[in-house]
C-alpha cells in the first residue's frame, strides 16, 4: 500500500543531515552541509512555516538535538568543523550561541542531551575517539566537562539511558553498585545513575555509567556488535520486563536490538552478556536509528541505489516479537 507523506520545502542549499522535533512536536529543526540550522513551525502539518534560519557552523552540520523545555528553548549542534555548539532562543526567532566547545581534534559526529533529571547535560562524540560530557553549572555557564576515551578508531553515535530512579529498577540494592557508584538512595538525593551508550568504528557498543567518586564515566559493558562500523545507537525510553533494550545499526546495513539484564547490573555494576533479541538487514548502509516514545516502534534511516533516502519502521507485537511495519523511500529524480 502506497502512503503519502507530508513534505517541507527546505531552504537549505546542500544535503540535510538531520532533523529533530522539539519536545512538544510543534517545531522542527534541520541542519545541513551548508552550515545552516533552520527552524520550522509544524503545528499545522498541512502548512509548515519557516520561522528562522541561521549560520551555526562553517562546515557541514552532522546532528542537532533539542534540550528539555524546562531549561528554555535550547538546541545543540555538531559538525565537521570539530565544534559542539549550544544555542538559546533569547526571544522569538533570535538564536544566540551560549557555548562553543572546541576541544575535539576531528569531526564531531553526534550530540545527545541527557534526561532533564540530570540537569542540563550534553554528550558529544567524535571521530577522534573521545566523548565529551558538558554540564551547565550556572545560568549559561558550561564549566564542567568530562572527556572519555571511548572508541580509539572513532565514535559515531551516543544516546542516554532514560532517567529511572534506582528504587524503580529492583526492590533491593546491591552493595556493590551503591559502593562503586557512591549512590545514596534515601529520599531524592542521588537516586539517579546517569548512563549512556556509544557505538564506534571499532564495531563495538559500549555502555558508560557515572561514578561520582572519580567524577568520570566508567565502562560497564562492551561487546562486538556488528561486522562493520556501528553508525548509531539508541536506548529504549521504557523498560521491557526485566530487561533494558538498545537498538543499533551499522555500515553493512544490519539493524539489531539488544537486551540487557538490568538486575545483573544492579547486582554487579556491569552488563556482562547482552542478548541479540532481533536482527534485520536493509539494502544499504544504515545511518540513524531511533525509538518511539512508547518504546514499541523503531525507525531506521538508510541509503540504497536509486533512492535518495529510505526509512524502515519496526514494531513490537503483543508477544514481544519484532517485525517490519512499514518502509518508505524517496526516489532520486535523476
Amino acid at each position: 500500500m502506497q502512503q503519502r507523506l507530508n513534505s517541507i520545502e527546505s531552504k537549505h542549499e546542500a544535503m540535510i543531515h538531520d532533523s529533530q522535533y522539539d519536545y512538544y512536536g510543534k517545531r522542527l529543526a534541520t541542519c545541513a552541509s551548508d552550515g545552516m540550522i533552520s527552524i520550522y513551525d509544524v503545528s499545522n502539518q498541512e502548512n509548515p512555516q519557516l520561522l528562522h534560519s541561521f549560520r551555526a557552523h562553517n562546515a557541514p552540520i552532522l546532528q542537532i538535538c533539542w534540550a528539555h523545555p524546562k531549561f528554555g528553548t535550547i538546541l545543540a549542534s555538531c559538525g565537521f568543523d570539530r565544534k559542539v555548539c549550544v544555542w538559546k532562543e533569547v526571544k522569538p526567532n533570535d538564536w544566540q550561541e551560549v557555548i562553543s566547545h572546541t576541544e575535539h581534534i576531528s569531526s564531531v559526529s553526534a550530540v545527545s542531551f541527557a534526561p532533564a533529571e540530570y540537569g542540563l547535560c550534553l554528550a558529544a562524540c567524535s571521530s577522534d575517539g573521545f566523548i565529551s560530557v558538558l554540564s551547565r553549572t550556572q545560568e549559561d555557564r558550561w564549566d564542567k566537562v568530562i572527556k572519555i576515551e571511548a572508541h580509539p578508531s572513532g565514535v559515531n553515535g551516543v544516546h542516554w539511558a532514560p532517567a529511572t530512579a534506582l528504587d524503580e529498577l529492583v526492590p533491593f540494592f546491591s552493595q556493590i553498585l551503591l559502593t562503586c557508584f557512591k549512590k545514596d538512595v534515601s529520599g531524592n538525593k542521588g537516586k539517579y545513575l546517569p548512563r549512556f551508550v556509544s557505538g564506534g568504528s571499532d564495531r563495538t557498543i559500549k555502555i558508560w555509567a557515572y561514578n561520582s567518586h572519580s567524577n568520570t564515566y566508567e565502562n560497564v559493558a562492551e561487546w562486538s556488535a556488528h561486522q562493520d562500523w556501528v553508525r548509531d545507537v539508541a536506548w529504549c525510553p521504557v523498560f521491557t520486563g526485566s530487561y533494558e533494550l538498545i537498538a543499533s545499526c551499522s555500515e553493512d546495513g544490519e539493524v539489531a536490538i539488544w537486551a540487557l539484564d538490568r538486575e545483573e547490573f544492579i547486582e554487579t555494576g556491569r552488563y556482562s552478556s547482552p542478548v541479540r533479541k532481533y536482527e534485520q538487514k536493509v539494502e544499504g548502509p544504515a545511518w540513524k536509528i531511533s525509538w518511539s516514545i512508547g518504546g514499541n516502534l523503531i525507525a531506521v534511516s538508510y541509503s540504497k541505489a536509486r533512492a535518495e533516502s529510505s526509512i524502515l519502521v519496526l514494531k513490537e507485537n503483543e508477544n514481544g516479537d519484532w517485525g517490519q511495519l512499514a518502509k518508505f523511500e524517496e526516489r532520486d529524480p535523476q
